[in-house]
Order: C-alpha cells, then structure tokens, then sequence
C-alpha cells in the first residue's frame, strides 16, 4: 500500500481520520480513482479513511456520488501538486477540475 498523498500527517505517521468527517471509528480504505484506475490509485497514493457507512453512501446514493466527483478533485489537485498536470491526464484519462 503506498502512502496517501491526501490524509494528512503527523510526525510522519498518517492521521487515521474520516477524511470528511473527521471520525476515527470504524473506518474504510477509499480509492478515489475507481474501475479501471484503482490500481494506479493505489500506486499514487490517490486513497482516504472514510468511515464506514459515509463511505457506502459515497457508491450508494445520487449526493454520494457528488461527494465522489469532489473526491476526485481533490485526488486530481493533489496528484497535479506532486506530479503535474500531463502526468495526470496520461495517468487517468480525464480532467474534473
């Protein structure tokens, strides 16, 4: 598992928190590139805590999947921080800024 460049860190140890609600219960692993591209999610770091019933609602619901796309933003701007924006589009094919 490579580190996530999204969660934050202290002391050089990651923060185990919901990255929307701040909870640190019953918390799941979410790639925010999916399908195809959850492997170079997994590659790149592009991964959050969510806790556990936010997270099945992320896949479940119409608002869910508009708190996805903003997950993908944010994937996208920290992507393009470390790696630019070509890289990016070369990676996952598509722009959701």
């Amino acid at each position: 598992m490579a580190q996530s460049i999204m969660q934050k860190y202290e002391n050089g140890q990651i923060v185990k928190k919901c990255y929307l609600t701040g909870s640190t219960e019953n918390l799941d692993k979410h790639h925010c590139m999916n399908g195809p591209f959850r492997k170079k999610a997994e590659a790149y770091g592009l991964w959050v805590f969510i806790r556990h019933d936010v997270h099945m609602k992320l896949h479940q619901t119409p608002q869910g999947q508009k708190v996805a796309i903003w997950l993908k933003q944010q994937a996208q701007e920290a992507f393009e921080r470390k790696y630019g924006h070509e890289k990016w589009m070369k990676e996952f094919k598509r722009n959701y800024l």
